[in-house]
C-alpha cells in the first residue's frame, strides 16, 4: 500500500471481466474505487470500494459524479471506446489525463483515423463505399471478401468478414447494432503478412520499442483474424522503416502525442498502416 494513494478516491469507467485487474491493483495502493457503467451486474462492480450505474458514454453524468463523490481522479478500463470520453471528462474538471481529446479521437475512430494517416501519406486498407440501402450499383463495385466493421467499436466488436453478395445484409446490420454514430466501414480482407508495432513515447520524443511479424488465425468464420504469436523483429523491418517509419512519426507529433506506449498493425501485400 502506497501511503501517497492512500484515501484518494478514483473513477474507472467501464466495469468489465478484463477491468477486474485494475481496480484489484487499485484497491491494494488504498484507492477508493468507483467502478461504473450502465449494467449494474458488471463483473468488476463487484470489486469496487463503491459501485455507480453511470453510463461511460455520459459525460454530463459523468463529470456530476465526479463533482458529488469529490473524486479525485479518472481513468478507463479496458474499453477503448470510452477513452474519448475518459480525455473529455478529464478536460472538463481539469484533472490528470494520459490523452488528449483530439487525440484519443484519432484513434477511437477508425474513419477519423484513416483520414489522418491519408493526411501523412499512409495508405490504409482498399475500401468499398456502400451505405445501409445496400444499392446495387455499389455492390457491383465490391470485391470480396471483405470486412464491414463499426467506424466507432473496438476489440473486434461488430465486425464480419463477408464472402458473397449473400452475406453483406447480416453483416452490415451487425456493424449498424454497435454503432454509436451509425456508420460503418467495407474494407478488403487482408489475408496477408500482418505486423505488430509497439511505439514508446517519452517527454514528446517516440521511438519504435519493437517491429515484429504476427501469425494469425481465421478459424472462426465470419470473425476478424486472431493472432496466435509473432517473431521478433519482423522480417519487413528495412521496408517498414524506408516507407512509414518517418510518416508515422510526423503524424504522432502533429496529433501532439507526448507520454505513453501505442501498438498498432500493419497489414497488406505491400506493407499497409492500419
Amino acid at each position: 500500500m502506497s501511503e501517497s494513494f492512500e484515501g484518494k478516491k478514483l473513477l474507472i469507467l467501464g466495469a468489465n471481466p478484463e477491468t477486474i485487474s485494475i481496480v484489484e491493483t487499485a484497491n491494494q495502493m488504498g484507492i477508493k474505487t468507483f467502478v461504473t457503467s450502465n449494467r449494474p451486474n458488471d463483473p468488476a462492480k463487484k470489486y469496487a470500494w463503491k459501485s455507480c450505474d453511470v453510463d461511460g458514454m455520459n459525460v454530463p453524468g459523468l463529470v456530476n459524479l465526479v463533482r458529488e463523490e469529490k473524486i479525485d481522479g479518472v481513468m478507463v478500463g479496458v474499453a477503448d471506446m470510452l477513452v474519448p470520453i475518459y480525455a473529455e471528462v478529464c478536460e472538463i474538471l481539469n484533472l490528470p489525463c494520459c490523452a488528449t481529446k483530439k487525440i484519443a479521437d484519432v484513434f477511437a475512430h477508425k474513419d477519423f483515423f484513416k483520414a489522418t494517416c491519408k493526411k501523412f501519406g499512409i495508405s490504409g486498407i482498399p475500401e468499398f463505399y456502400l451505405d445501409e440501402f445496400l444499392s446495387e450499383k455499389d455492390i457491383a463495385k465490391i470485391s470480396f471478401p471483405v470486412m464491414i466493421k463499426p467506424s466507432d467499436s473496438s476489440g473486434g466488436t461488430g465486425m464480419t468478414a463477408v464472402y458473397d453478395k449473400s452475406e453483406l445484409k447480416a453483416g452490415v446490420e451487425k456493424a449498424l447494432s454497435v454503432s454509436k454514430n451509425k456508420n460503418f466501414l467495407v474494407e478488403e480482407y487482408m489475408q496477408c503478412d500482418d505486423m505488430g508495432l509497439y511505439y514508446t513515447f517519452k517527454d514528446g520524443y517516440c521511438s519504435a520499442s519493437c517491429v515484429y511479424d504476427r501469425y494469425t488465425t481465421d478459424e472462426q468464420p465470419g470473425l476478424s483474424r486472431v493472432c496466435l504469436g509473432g517473431t521478433y523483429p519482423s522480417k519487413h523491418l528495412d521496408e517498414y522503416f524506408s516507407k512509414v517509419h518517418d510518416k508515422l512519426i510526423r503524424m504522432f507529433r502533429e496529433i501532439g502525442i507526448r507520454n505513453g506506449v501505442l501498438i498498432g498493425f500493419l497489414s497488406g501485400r505491400r506493407i499497409l498502416f492500419l
